[in-house]
């Protein structure tokens, strides 16, 4: 049975405060353990309309989970996708605040996506810059964001 209007509202309601105040909160899984990806994706609409509502814009979408070997280990058998906005974006070279995250990645761990209007043989990647990791305390860790090629 599919989940509720009020309560996909109320589990996009406490993403988006857990985000503000960013503190974890119980997997919505643990609560709805029926829940199913049309629920989640339902989820994620709902805290982007609380979010475009605060004003951000969307700029792009996100795919993960292409391969079927990461699949096969989350017991998946298609990718996910994403919703990105403007506050997700930074300069080529720019610096993310590690305050921006719960938990922030481990060294050499980057992140990619695919935002709309770049190049389809270009990636963003954001890993950690180790030489600010070194001269400050964890917490105020930065990420450099590069665009780098991707083989055709």
């Amino acid at each position: 049975m599919p989940l509720s209007k009020e309560h996909i509202r109320a589990a996009a309601e406490r993403l988006h405060r857990a985000e503000k105040t960013r503190t974890q909160i119980r997997q919505l899984s643990q609560e709805f353990p029926a829940i199913t990806i049309e629920d989640a994706y339902a989820i994620q609409k709902a805290w982007i309309e609380i979010k475009v509502g605060e004003g951000r814009i969307v700029k792009g979408h996100k795919i993960g989970l292409t391969s079927k070997a990461m699949q096969s280990a989350l017991n998946i058998d298609e990718p996910d996708s994403g919703v990105l906005l403007d506050d997700m974006f930074f300069a080529d070279g720019g610096l993310v605040p590690s305050d921006r995250f719960i938990a922030t990645p481990s060294p050499g761990s980057p992140t990619r996506s695919q935002p709309s209007g770049l190049p389809s043989n270009r990636v963003r990647s954001c890993w950690r810059d180790r030489s600010s990791a070194r001269s400050r305390p964890a917490r105020a860790t930065q990420f450099k964001l590069t665009t780098v090629p991707t083989a055709r």
